[in-house]
């Protein structure tokens, strides 16, 4: 307050005694906190706010209130269906285990809100120890019609485009995925402390505020590049006494989706091999005209050819099947492999194709192992 100007002082000073000392405008008023920050407690302002200052004591009261509960719904059903007491919505994503797919989690039940609600889905990444606070703040409105770089023309036409096509941004449900990454450091507790308790951020030339149309999926990195400990112990913004809803990322929750490289790996080895029992001359294999494989299917050849990979992370299948799909697709499309005479080239390629990816994936395991040791020791 000392730094006002005595004018401002004094406008400040007459807002508070109406607002506050008023008992008509006090009867309104919500629930509020003032916290003065000065070196002058006997300044004006210190001065009208010390009158309340008496009945501020610490009892156990003021302890056992809670504060997320407060601010936001524990529950995700209630943030999609209940309009009139909606409160914004938080759920954290963490995993024991490196590249176990969180990312894919989050997508996923983000698609299975999608079919209850119509909504937006906006993905903020964290991909530095410095935070861009003011691309962060455009990203954050980015469903938005209003736009902070547009004039108040532009602006208002984007509203009166989208006035019939979609509803209003206070109506419309926005998901945001906080992919935070391990690079980051403690002043990532800064910018959640801002988002998610006073739910206001404010940069040089744009701010954001949160909602109660807006629910956050926040997933967590499972090691750190610089800063030693746990999640809890760095992002201790996250990990308040009345914690925020969270999901454990793991292979029974999260399994592995086997998509169409997998699927087009899976289909180029056993056609290769039924092949090899009937006749070893072929005119050509070509995965993407055979039919999709069931996932029971899949497993069952998992098993019996790819055994030490059942156990894996989807990081590991990933990067196993990404590799021989490039593999397989030149193989399959090589002009130079059309006839019938160079089946026995395609079956020994594939067998060295796929020894290399079983390699790269040992190395892999360990690599990861070795990762998720150290987080576990840290």
């Amino acid at each position: 307050p000392e730094k006002l100007a005595k004018k401002t002082q004094a406008k400040v000073v007459k807002l508070l005694q109406r607002m506050l000392l008023q008992y008509s405008e006090s009867q309104r008023v919500k629930q509020y906190l003032f916290a003065v920050v000065s070196s002058d407690m006997d300044s004006d302002v210190a001065g009208v706010l010390r009158l309340f200052q008496p009945g501020c004591t610490f009892d156990e009261s003021i302890h056992t209130f809670d504060v997320e509960e407060e601010l936001y719904t524990k529950q995700l059903s209630l943030f999609l269906r209940d309009k009139s007491n909606r409160k914004p919505f938080i759920q954290l994503y963490a995993s024991n285990n490196i590249g176990m797919g969180k990312t894919w989690k989050i997508q996923e039940d983000i698609k299975e809100c999608q079919k209850e609600r119509k909504l937006e889905n906006i993905c903020v990444r964290f991909n530095s120890s410095a935070i861009d606070w003011k691309w962060t703040v455009n990203t954050f409105w980015q469903y938005h019609p209003c736009k902070f770089d547009q004039t108040l023309e532009d602006n208002t036409n984007n509203i009166r485009k989208k006035k019939n096509q979609t509803a209003s941004p206070e109506d419309t449900l926005v998901i945001y995925h906080l992919d935070i990454s391990p690079c980051i450091n403690q002043d990532m507790n800064d910018f959640l402390f801002q988002l998610l308790y006073l739910q206001h951020i404010d940069t040089d030339c744009s701010s954001f505020h949160v909602n109660p149309n807006m629910a956050f999926f926040i997933e967590i990195p499972s090691q750190f590049d610089s800063l030693e400990g746990n999640a809890k112990d760095i992002l201790y913004t996250l990990f308040p006494k009345s914690n925020f809803p969270m999901i454990a990322v793991d292979e029974f929750n999260n399994p592995f989706y086997f998509g169409k490289k997998a699927q087009y790996c899976i289909k180029w080895i056993k056609e290769l091999n039924e092949i090899s029992k009937i006749s070893p001359e072929t005119s050509g294999i070509d995965p993407d005209k055979i039919d999709d494989l069931s996932r029971e299917d899949i497993i069952s050849f998992m098993e019996s050819s790819f055994e030490q990979l059942m156990q894996s992370s989807p990081l590991n299948y990933t990067i196993f099947f990404k590799f021989l799909f490039t593999q397989f697709k030149i193989l399959a499309n090589s002009k130079y492999l059309t006839n019938k005479q160079q089946f026995q080239y395609k079956q020994e390629a594939t067998k060295c194709a796929t020894a290399i990816a079983q390699e790269l994936f040992a190395n892999t395991t360990a690599k990861r192992m070795t990762l998720n040791s150290a987080c576990a020791e840290s």
